[in-house]
């Protein structure tokens, strides 16, 4: 096709080529180039394993980076000992690196596991197994960034009216336990409150928690009233159940507190949602024990409260 050209097109087309070429390779060493110095300045961020496998990728890119710049120079030039002087050196550190990182790649997979293993236990109440505070908080965290619907998005559920809930439980006469039957006996009750409450709550839109000592929590998500006062009295039904068949658990009660929030509003603020649940408890627990009480969102400090014999 060259050979068919006119001369001065055929030289116009090598002289296009070639700009091509020695762009092509300058752009691509600069980008070569970059690499090391981005892992320079994170260095800090590094282990000593970590940074000797990265000083030998550094050189690996920096020995690529040099190449393609003396290919771009040997268009013009014959130093073509440079260039192989160059992929010696290339070849040496490539091969260097894969044996590096042949010895070094499971331990940092095996990192890597361990990490989400640590990430996982930090996000678990170590006694009962259960999710524990951190957890809840980023679930309640989650739900308000992912509620944020509009109005038609809530549609399908008709007249009724969906909120989320944060329900907060409080075990009454639990320190009795611990008095009279000693902290093993408690830490067991604990246990085996626990196991019946995630027994009784396996569903995708109820997350309950333990959030320390003898207090547990539940977040319930597209909710009305009704279904979260159902599964406050179903959570009195447990508890009061294992207190009616134990005999060092006799005293044991339960008293819940329950805030609801709407979904899609701008304003609600998770701190704000415990501080009302935990206000409803504390009515529930001043109101005699034993008793479920929960926040009117559309209302100002009014509190309904129920109590159900079992």
């Amino acid at each position: 096709m060259l050979a068919m050209m006119p001369h001065g097109s055929c030289f116009l087309w090598n002289h296009v080529l070639t700009n091509l070429h020695v762009s092509s390779d300058t752009v691509i060493a600069i980008s070569y180039f970059s690499i090391p110095t981005m892992m320079f300045l994170e260095r800090h961020k590094m282990n000593e394993d970590a940074r000797s496998i990265a000083i030998l990728f550094a050189s690996f890119i920096l020995s690529c980076g040099l190449g393609h710049l003396v290919t771009a120079w040997n268009i013009w030039h014959t130093d073509y000992w440079l260039e192989g002087s160059i992929k010696l050196v290339t070849a040496t550190i490539s091969a260097y690196t894969a044996i590096e990182l042949y010895s070094k790649i499971p331990l940092f997979l095996s990192v890597h596991k361990r990490l989400e293993v640590s990430e996982q236990k930090v996000q678990t109440d170590e006694l009962t197994g259960m999710p524990n505070r951190r957890a809840l908080n980023r679930e309640l965290a989650q739900i308000i960034e992912d509620s944020n619907l509009k109005a038609e998005s809530l549609d399908f559920f008709g007249d009724v009216e969906i909120h989320h809930a944060l329900l907060l439980a409080d075990l009454d006469g639990f320190k009795s336990i611990n008095d009279n039957f000693g902290h093993p006996i408690g830490d067991l009750v604990l246990q085996e409150i626990a196991k019946r409450l995630l027994d009784s709550t396996q569903m995708g839109n109820i997350s309950i928690a333990r959030l320390g000592g003898d207090e547990f929590a539940a977040l319930i998500s597209f909710c009305n009233e009704d279904k979260v006062l159902a599964l406050a009295q179903e959570i009195r039904t447990i508890v009061c159940g294992y207190a009616d068949s134990n005999a060092y658990a006799a005293t044991l009660g339960i008293s819940i507190g329950f805030q609801l929030f709407s979904p899609g509003d701008p304003t609600v603020k998770a701190e704000e949602i415990y501080a009302a649940a935990d206000r409803a408890l504390y009515h529930a627990k001043e109101s005699g024990k034993g008793k479920i009480s929960w926040t009117n969102p559309h209302a100002e400090t009014i509190y309904g409260v129920r109590y159900q014999q079992v």
